[in-house]
């Protein structure tokens, strides 16, 4: 046995572990854009734009953390975030979308920092540039810091008042909407019909319709009565577990956007998902694990 093969039969339990995704808590981190590219989505093929940050600091240094951009024409917030992260990062915001592929492979062959916050849903990461730091070259870019109390002088919008409830999304769930061009995070307070009331910083609720925001996490509900199905004999424990697999699909079929609704219940999201093939060899490993937990069809090349 050569000196190599010593040393690689060393590496047999990271080597097994290559693929396990990293896991870090939420919170804010100094990171370095390890890449950024266009991909289509496997669901539809829309466009999506895949991050990869690397953590530079702390107790989770060099941990890589992944999200995407999604850019959905009839989703016009998906627009939005990533016109904002576009100029976030220095560029001014192109009119047309064409220019979007090049400026995407500048940002990174620059690899700036920048400061951050992470947030979860599920093993699906959110991440938040608040602060950017500097260039691959070392050159100082200021930028303003994201969060804080918003304007005094923008307008508020009152909540109106609806009635009804809403499956997957429990009061209590954290979500980030666009609000004059900056990102919002809010909790949401009450379901309304097809409507959410969510509370920010603000004075004044906020009333959003299901595609004005993303989830960030899973709140914690009001009741745990279930609709009366074959499957609805639970104990006192397991309805809670029932809403955290729920709110875990719902979560998965957003961020893949598959259409889903208030209406879809398990099954119905499950049956979904398995409308696809699914390629195991672009799919992280937690997205693996739901996939199979619904008996999805799963190509390995």
């Amino acid at each position: 046995m050569s000196v190599f093969q010593e040393q690689l039969e060393g590496m047999k339990d990271n080597w097994t572990d290559r693929n396990v995704d990293s896991s870090i808590d939420e919170g804010v981190y100094s990171f370095q854009l390890q890449s950024c590219k266009f991909q289509e989505a496997k669901t539809d093929g829309h466009l999506m734009i895949k991050r990869v940050h690397q953590v530079i600091d702390g107790e989770f240094h060099g941990e890589p953390v992944t999200d995407f951009l999604h850019l959905i024409p009839e989703k016009r917030i998906t627009m939005k975030f990533v016109g904002i992260w576009v100029e976030f990062m220095g560029f001014e915001c192109p009119e047309d979308p064409v220019e979007l592929e090049e400026i995407v492979n500048q940002i990174n062959e620059l690899a700036p920092t920048y400061t951050a916050e992470v947030k979860k849903t599920g093993d699906f990461y959110n991440v938040t540039e608040k602060e950017l730091l500097e260039a691959a070259n070392d050159q100082e870019i200021v930028a303003p810091e994201r969060g804080g109390k918003p304007d005094e002088s923008i307008p508020k919008k009152p909540a109106k008042k609806l009635g009804g409830s809403v499956k997957g999304i429990e009061v209590g769930t954290r979500v980030q909407f666009v609000e004059d061009g900056k990102k919002v995070d809010a909790i949401i307070t009450e379901l309304k019909g097809k409507n959410f009331i969510v509370e920010t910083d603000a004075e004044e609720p906020y009333e959003l319709e299901l595609s004005d925001f993303i989830i960030i996490e899973g709140g914690t509900a009001t009741t745990t009565k279930k609709s009366k199905t074959k499957k609805s004999a639970k104990t006192e424990k397991e309805p809670k577990a029932e809403e955290d697999s729920l709110a875990e699909l719902f979560a998965f079929c957003q961020s893949q956007e598959i259409d889903c609704d208030d209406t879809d219940d398990m099954d119905s999201l499950a049956q979904k998902i398995n409308e696809y093939n699914w390629e195991e060899s672009e799919m992280e490993s937690h997205e693996l694990e739901i996939l199979k937990k619904v008996g999805a069809t799963i190509n390995r090349s």
